[in-house]
């Protein structure tokens, strides 16, 4: 797994994906990312973690470790 760790960014993404019920377009209006970064971020959260945030239960596993702070 590759060594560099999730930031603020990627929170903020992930949180904005889950509440625009998973819509890329949604969540680039609720945050202050381009579309295209959301899909990056996406990816980048997929590598870094192994849950696929595109997955809804592991969306709910991402969330709940953002929450712990495990990040």
């Amino acid at each position: 797994m590759a060594t560099r760790k999730l930031n603020e960014d990627d929170a903020l993404v992930i949180r904005a994906y889950a509440n625009g019920n998973m819509n890329c377009n949604t969540a680039a209006k609720l945050s202050h990312f381009s579309k295209t970064a959301i899909y990056d971020h996406l990816d980048k959260v997929h590598i870094l973690t192994g849950k696929n945030p595109r997955n809804f239960y592991e969306l709910q596993e991402l969330l709940q470790m953002f929450e712990k702070g495990d990040s």
